[in-house]
């Protein structure tokens, strides 16, 4: 295995750019150590602040937080209303996290929302959707999220809303519009860019100071909206046994769009098992050491924060590489 890791580490140094894009944080070039936290399940006897002081005190600098319909999404149950409780709660997590010197990356929307049929009933959820028409809403289908004007007004008034109440939160680093809208139903490629094109602007127009960026499950369904001028930021996601070997060849395809590039998610498969048969965190030290050699412009960000690295207490393999 080791062996088979220097193979890589060399492959990533051949094909390395010499001055790769990099974030910025404070007016400075910042790689940092990032993690999913993605959200907080109800059973879970660990809150926010456990997590983030786990990740601070090992040199986790970056972390991603999901707004889910279960979780912390300010906008599930009717459309143009906003939970008061859901967006107070978000602002207490963005005011802890940078307590803990923390910057977050802040997904809006999961595919799921736009999906009627799933084996997860977390990835179809369009029935409860406050856009769907039986939800009073303005969509007789998930795809015309993308095109609806209606629909398109609503979320620029939540874009809106949501600058307003957290647009001075100190803490908020990365606009991400959607977790994998690839796999929304009926993904229409240029539709979606379109979308992207729009909100992307609007959202720049109150807020142009953090970075922009949305995700796909396969980042090449992405191009267009890659080549927009104000996506700032290319996310690759990954979950497979090969997940070391994609490492490097991942980032080829994305360096095309001259910006800064994240393994936004890292997995060694879809369950939390594949992962755990490596209780000691090996894949998770290499993938480290090879985004780096591979010029990503931060860790790649295992999505398992609760049951693989809490479980496996693996917050020592930051605190190693912080070091």
């Amino acid at each position: 295995m080791r062996f088979f890791v220097v193979a890589l580490l060399l492959l990533s140094s051949c094909s390395q750019e010499v001055n790769p894009p990099t974030l910025y944080h404070d007016g400075k070039p910042w790689w940092p150590l990032a993690q999913n936290l993605a959200w907080i399940e109800a059973e879970d006897s660990h809150d926010y602040e456990h997590y983030f002081k786990e990740l601070s005190n090992s040199g986790v600098g970056l972390v991603r937080i999901v707004l889910v319909p279960w979780h912390l999404h300010e906008r599930w149950d009717a459309l143009g209303e906003y939970d008061e409780t859901r967006l107070a709660e978000l602002e207490q997590t963005l005011r802890m996290a940078a307590n803990y010197n923390l910057s977050i990356i802040l997904a809006l929307d999961i595919y799921g929302e736009l999906r009627t049929e799933s084996r997860d009933p977390r990835e179809m959820l369009w029935g409860d959707n406050p856009n769907n028409v039986k939800n009073g809403g303005p969509l007789q289908s998930p795809a015309a999220f993308f095109t609806d004007e209606t629909a398109r007004r609503h979320y620029r008034r939540r874009l809106e809303h949501l600058v307003d109440r957290i647009g001075d939160e100190r803490a908020l680093y990365m606009w991400e519009f959607w977790n994998e809208v690839d796999l929304t139903d009926g993904f229409d490629a240029a539709a979606v860019c379109m979308w992207h094109a729009e909100m992307a602007s609007f959202l720049k127009s109150l807020d142009s100071e953090r970075y922009l960026t949305t995700s796909f499950a396969d980042f090449r369904t992405g191009d267009c909206v890659w080549r927009l001028s104000d996506i700032d930021v290319v996310m690759i996601h990954y979950h497979g046994r090969d997940a070391l070997e994609q490492i490097p060849l991942l980032i080829e395809g994305a360096r095309r769009y001259g910006k800064p590039v994240l393994l936004e998610e890292f997995s060694w498969g879809n369950t939390a098992e594949a992962d755990n048969d490596d209780p000691v965190g090996e894949h998770l030290r290499d993938g480290i050491l090879l985004a780096r050699k591979a010029g990503y412009a931060a860790g790649p960000m295992i999505w398992w924060w609760d049951s693989y690295v809490e479980r496996n207490g693996l917050y020592y393999v930051y605190a190693e590489d912080a070091r």
